[in-house]
C-alpha cells in the first residue's frame, strides 16, 4: 500500500498468479466491513485498487487503523494494515 499512512487516497497493489475470483474489502478494528473494493474475476498479473477513505454509503471513514483483506478463489487470504488520518 502506498502511501501508508494516508489522508486522501491509498493504492492497494496485489498480484494474481492466474485468472481468479478476487474479493478485496476494508475492515475496521472491530472487524466490521467498511467498504468492498473488489468482488470480481481478475486476470493474471498485478492489479492496483484505490481507496479514498470512504465507506459503503460514500461517507468519510473516521481516522484510525483499517485492515485490507484479500481473498483469492475463496481460500487464499492476505491482510494488510493501513492508517487513515485526515
Amino acid at each position: 500500500m502506498y502511501p501508508n499512512p494516508f489522508n486522501t487516497t491509498t493504492q492497494i497493489l496485489f498480484k494474481v498468479a492466474e485468472k481468479s475470483e478476487i474479493s478485496l474489502s476494508v475492515y475496521n478494528l472491530y472487524g466490521q466491513k467498511v467498504k468492498q473494493l473488489v468482488n470480481e474475476e481478475r486476470s493474471m498479473g498485478t492489479h492496483t485498487v484505490m481507496w479514498n477513505g470512504d465507506n459503503e454509503v460514500g461517507s468519510s471513514a473516521t481516522n484510525g487503523i483499517y485492515f485490507c483483506r484479500i481473498i483469492i478463489d475463496g481460500k487464499e487470504t492476505q491482510v494488510k494494515r493501513v492508517i487513515l488520518y485526515r
